[in-house]
């Protein structure tokens, strides 16, 4: 899922993406490119200014999910992103769906 382009109702992973999920072997997000991933453990919503400081203390390459998760995201081009999960589908035929609340900021 590429999160600087133009919004896509129909966002799939390709060679710009930022993130991808994957709940084949467990629900996974996970980070692709120079894009930075952390998960947010806080119950209170961050804000772009949280977002970024954890992304630059707590980075990872992949976090485990579930329903009601929080991460935080660098993207290749350097906004903060919030995702919050909402849904995670089981996989059907090696494809992933998953429901999302998305926050995207530009750089601070």
């Amino acid at each position: 899922m590429d999160l600087d382009g133009i919004p896509n109702p129909n966002l799939s992973a390709t060679r710009e993406s930022d993130l991808r999920i994957d709940t084949y072997l467990g629900d996974w997000i996970y980070s692709q490119g120079n894009a930075r991933i952390s998960s947010w453990n806080n119950p209170d919503m961050p804000s772009p200014q949280q977002c970024s400081e954890h992304v630059i203390t707590n980075s990872l390459k992949s976090v485990k999910v579930n329903r009601k998760s929080t991460i935080c995201l660098w993207t290749d081009e350097g906004r903060i992103v919030r995702v919050k999960i909402l849904e995670l589908d089981t996989p059907r035929f090696n494809h992933a769906m998953a429901m999302m609340d998305i926050a995207i900021w530009d750089r601070l």
